[in-house]
């Protein structure tokens, strides 16, 4: 029982990230997965800082926040850029996830 456990978190720890520039000095990135405990390492690793870089676009459409250390990650992901000067924006997060990150983080 404890191997399977192992498997299925292995599995579903699988995030797929995909980035765009979609306009000058805007980026794009679009999260499908689960966002928990297991995948916040390659999550914040997915994150680029860029030249010129004026605003990012976080589409969590296809992903869900399941604990609060997804919480975390994203909230470090949006301080970083801010802390540079660039204009965050988290998009599409489902109910549950939206219900977590106001619980967790009050934003």
């Amino acid at each position: 029982v404890l191997l399977s456990a192992v498997f299925f978190v292995a599995k579903i720890s699988k995030l797929h990230i995909t980035s765009k520039e979609s306009q000058a000095g805007t980026w794009e990135y679009r999260v499908k997965g689960q966002i928990f405990f297991a995948s916040v390492t390659d999550l914040i690793q997915a994150f680029h800082q860029g030249k010129e870089l004026q605003s990012v676009v976080i589409d969590l459409s296809e992903a869900r926040i399941w604990d609060e250390s997804g919480v975390s990650a994203i909230e470090r992901i949006k301080e970083r850029y801010q802390a540079n000067g660039v204009q965050v924006d988290v998009v599409g997060m489902d109910t549950s996830s939206q219900k977590l990150m106001k619980q967790v983080s009050g934003s």
